[in-house]
């Protein structure tokens, strides 16, 4: 037997759909009229509600899942950089660092957590690459951890060294916390040669300490100049 729709809706217990825009939807015991919601709004399943529907405001626009906490750019020649009063209100942070040295041979940095000076914090493994030449290496017992990913002021004024280093669980207070980090970097020794230098490596921070500040220093002779940035995020 075929049903029409005038059907459903004239049937005993049932209501009339009255207004444009009215769903005909059930409540678990017979059908009923939910009308129209307001412009801008989308239907959502909600058990609690009579029909299990109920209109909610849409989302307005791309959300992310990477929140901006705070920003350091470069216009003169700075020797570090600190991020402090770090909140403790994500799972994991990202620090994202471009970085371009005024001395001609100093390439690296460090990175340190809670402006922390005791030498058994930090164990690291990190996997070099320079050009041809592929190595690696495992630290123990430091007290930051090393950065080789700056581009010296030898190379192109334009090149910047990068690097990424993401912290997870980095509020907990009662566990050690991994770290995850990349760098990559464009040398020059003699024009026109170039070298190209990449690293990925994972660090334990061996304390119970909550994160709250992060400082990347420059390791050796001169300074992050004018057009380095440093940035933190929080990832939710």
């Amino acid at each position: 037997m075929s049903v029409s729709f005038s059907n459903i809706v004239s049937t005993p217990g049932s209501a009339t759909l009255t207004t444009k825009g009215d769903i005909l939807v059930h409540d678990g015991t017979n059908p009923s009229r939910m009308a129209i919601g307001t412009n801008g709004y989308a239907l959502y399943p909600n058990s609690a509600s009579s029909n299990g529907l109920e209109w909610k405001a849409a989302p307005t626009g791309a959300t992310s899942d990477y929140a901006p906490i705070a920003y350091t750019g470069i216009t003169a020649n700075t020797n570090s950089v600190s991020f402090t009063g770090i909140p403790g209100t994500y799972s994991s942070i990202l620090l994202v660092a471009t970085m371009r040295y005024s001395n001609a041979a100093t390439v690296q940095a460090t990175l340190n957590v809670n402006s922390n000076t005791t030498a058994n914090v930090f164990g690291f493994f990190e996997a070099r690459a320079y050009e041809s030449t592929r190595d690696g290496s495992a630290t123990q017992n430091q007290s930051d951890i090393s950065i080789d990913s700056s581009a010296a002021s030898s190379s192109d004024s334009g090149n910047f060294g990068t690097f990424y280093a993401q912290i997870d669980n980095y509020a907990n207070s009662t566990k050690y916390k991994s770290i995850f980090f990349k760098s990559s970097s464009i040398t020059i020794d003699s024009p026109p040669d170039q070298t190209l230098r990449s690293i990925i490596g994972t660090a334990l921070y061996r304390s119970n300490n909550a994160i709250t500040s992060l400082t990347i220093e420059r390791l050796g002779l001169g300074s992050f100049v004018s057009g380095s940035s440093f940035a933190l995020y929080g990832i939710k």
